[in-house]
């Protein structure tokens, strides 16, 4: 019976393992951006090795400079600018900002050259630019190539400089003076016009959705940019360390990348208009942006955001926001010259290291309706002397939120902040009944 049981045993084992084998082999892996620099540079190299392992297959044949890959029929583009489900040319171009180019793409299967544009074709009919060959100038990409409209500008495509070190190189080696993109271009790859120093007109098109990393950074002569509509993504360090005085930030973006416009050292103001917007960290660190207003429609996820902007002197929300909102890890980290904070009505959470080392402020409001605060919300704000609470409780308050160096707790009497202040000889609690 004993061995029975055993055996039993045994197999039930053995089928747990199998299942959970098979159960984690079709999970779908996370990228973890954990160095932003290092992953433009893999995604940038892998998508040269795609472009170099797709276009070098057996059955290549050469006809008028166009390689012909397994002769496969290019559709016609009456489907162009099909917007919605998996498919769509808009969801393709989503991913290409951020992850391998012509990984996500369709394969390619024309490639040539016809004026000063390497081309190549994906066998959904559109076009991609993969390498400019001109003098510089006034540059119009035109709609076709090879009659099949551009939608894509890929990587390093027109790009005068490969990386910042490189700048030594002659002035007259920077051509690029002003770029029209045309209506039919929903992405434009990553580093495709890094460099471009003397850049200083830039049109980009109705229908562009996407802009990848790094695609016009260090483009310092560039101090304009109208965003269309229709531009939904912008990858990391996009428009870093460009020579952009004011953003404009429209409604429909989703996506703002890890210091998407760091560096901008003459941008004075950022506009936002509302919408549902995931920012990554540091989106205008080294900025001039002095005040920061957010207004009711505007529901701004992620940490870090405006880590770490020393310019930063004032942020004011709206009175009471439309959606209950959050501030999140690190929003305000090392905003070092920052004095207020403003915080609407309906407010119901302060996360960890939220204002860490803004060292100017001198007094901050928590209006009722937060809930908690996370831990070293306030540490190393030197300045920070009266803290006002409406509510006479908030979870998660010890002696991590706010360092114990003197300060003043104003708040109802008879809560749980009164009880932390009572048990910590450093804070001193003036009751607000």
């Amino acid at each position: 019976m004993k061995d029975l049981f055993f055996k039993f045993a045994v197999m039930l084992v053995l089928c747990t393992i199998t299942a959970f084998s098979l159960i984690s082999c079709g999970r779908v892996k996370n990228i973890s951006k954990t160095s932003t620099k290092s992953v433009n540079k893999s995604i940038s190299e892998s998508s040269e090795r795609n472009i170099s392992s797709t276009t070098e297959t057996k059955s290549m044949k050469t006809k008028n400079n166009v390689v012909i890959v397994n002769n496969d029929k290019i559709p016609d583009d009456s489907d162009f600018f099909v917007k919605e489900g998996k498919n769509s040319i808009y969801d393709k171009s989503r991913y290409l900002c951020f992850y391998e180019q012509t990984g996500i793409l369709p394969k390619v299967v024309k490639t040539g050259t016809e004026g000063v544009y390497d081309y190549a074709i994906h066998e959904d009919g559109y076009v991609q630019i993969t390498k400019y060959n001109g003098e510089g100038g006034d540059v119009v990409i035109p709609e076709k190539i090879a009659g099949r409209p551009v939608a894509y500008i890929g990587n390093e495509s027109f790009a005068e400089c490969d990386s910042v070190e490189h700048f030594e190189i002659p002035e007259d080696q920077y051509k690029i003076k002003s770029v029209v993109i045309p209506n039919t271009v929903v992405s434009i790859g990553n580093n495709a016009f890094f460099g471009c120093r003397k850049l200083r007109n830039l049109k980009l098109g109705n229908n562009l959705f996407c802009i990848g990393a790094e695609t016009f950074a260090f483009c310092e002569s560039l101090q304009n940019v109208d965003f269309p509509t229709s531009l939904q993504y912008i990858g990391t360090s996009a428009f870093e360390g460009t020579g952009i005085i004011e953003l404009k930030i429209h409604s429909n973006f989703k996506y703002l990348g890890w210091a998407a416009f760091a560096n901008c050292k003459n941008l004075k103001r950022i506009q936002f208009e509302g919408g549902d917007i995931h920012i990554d960290h540091a989106l205008i660190e080294n900025s001039g942006v002095e005040e920061l207003h957010i207004p009711a429609n505007l529901n701004i996820q992620g940490n870090g955001v405006m880590f770490p902007c020393k310019s930063l002197k004032r942020v004011k929300y709206a009175e009471k926001m439309d959606k209950d909102t959050v501030v999140y890890s690190a929003m305000y980290a090392d905003c070092l010259n920052l004095e207020e904070i403003k915080f609407p009505s309906n407010i119901t959470a302060i996360k960890s290291e939220a204002f860490t080392g803004c060292k100017k402020l001198k007094q901050i409001h928590i209006p009722k309706s937060v809930k908690s605060i996370g831990s070293w919300a306030f540490v190393e704000c030197d300045s920070l002397r009266d803290v006002y609470f409406e509510s006479k409780d908030c979870d998660g308050l010890d002696d991590t939120c706010i360092e114990l160096k003197y300060r003043r707790i104003h708040a109802p009497s008879g809560g749980n902040i009164e009880e932390f202040c009572k048990n910590t000889l450093l804070l001193k609690f003036i009751p607000e009944d």
